[in-house]
């Protein structure tokens, strides 16, 4: 499952903060899709809850990070 932040219409960095527990903040529209993309490749995130919000690791390091969770 998927809960991100307050969704914005801002161009996407690339970046984001992905944690298991409830994030506050916001975080661009492309951010997100860029995280469901990753995941899609990611077996080892299956089941877990993730938050995305604006931050500063890239999006695949953040979905690899989470997979070790």
């Amino acid at each position: 499952m998927l809960r991100p932040g307050r969704l914005t219409e801002d161009s996407g960095s690339g970046m984001v903060r992905l944690t298991v527990a409830r994030a506050s903040g916001a975080v661009p529209r492309d951010d997100v899709a860029a995280v469901v993309a990753a995941l899609l490749d990611s077996p080892e995130t299956a089941g877990l809850t993730l938050n995305p919000v604006s931050g500063d690791m890239p999006v695949t390091e953040a979905v690899r990070a989470a997979g070790r969770i």
